[in-house]
């Protein structure tokens, strides 16, 4: 109940800070929809640079990790991401979809071809399309001096924006009472 104070969970600790004159709602939250955007719908339209793409080395354990769980022929260019960046020896496919992204994990990988495998890293840019960032933001965080690392953290620690409008949204009605 919320006059239930005592104790020091986060919680009861919260409660005895707002008071009991704090009003309480059954938030609604938005549906689950289908993704309106495909990991295909944000890569870039032209190359991308060469610094992103595997070299041999890295291609070639990429490979490993592929066939040691049977994927090789699952990879479809352009809309398979390859995600090997989970801390284990392994690797794990998503058709047309990402991952959740986090700062730490600036390895999300797209093929551009099977045959021969060619693999290059999802850029910057890419990560902040992901999170549904407006175009332009890239080109002012370079102008401020960001690092392609730096971006990558912030994408990775962001929130989704369409996901935190359309929660806005949903709240701006209990705030108006």
């Amino acid at each position: 109940a919320w006059s239930d104070t005592k104790g020091s969970s986060v919680l009861a600790r919260r409660k005895r800070r707002i008071g009991p004159q704090a009003k309480t709602f059954n938030f609604e939250w938005p549906s689950q929809q289908k993704p309106l955007t495909g990991l295909s719908d944000i890569l870039e339209t032209t190359a991308a640079d060469e610094r992103y793409f595997l070299d041999e080395s890295q291609t070639g354990e990429l490979i490993e990790k592929l066939d040691a769980k049977g994927f090789r022929d699952k990879i479809v260019p352009y809309r398979t991401c390859i995600d090997d960046t989970q801390g284990f020896d392994g690797v794990r496919l998503y058709n047309n979809e990402s991952p959740t992204l986090r700062s730490s994990r600036s390895g999300l990988k797209i093929a551009t071809s099977v045959d021969p495998l060619t693999v290059r890293r999802i850029t910057p840019r890419e990560y902040l399309r992901l999170q549904s960032f407006p175009e332009g933001v890239y080109e002012r965080l370079k102008a401020a001096g960001i690092t392609d690392s730096q971006i990558y953290s912030i994408a990775g620690n962001a929130v989704t924006v369409n996901v935190i409008e359309a929660i806005g949204v949903r709240l701006l009605p209990y705030l108006a009472d």
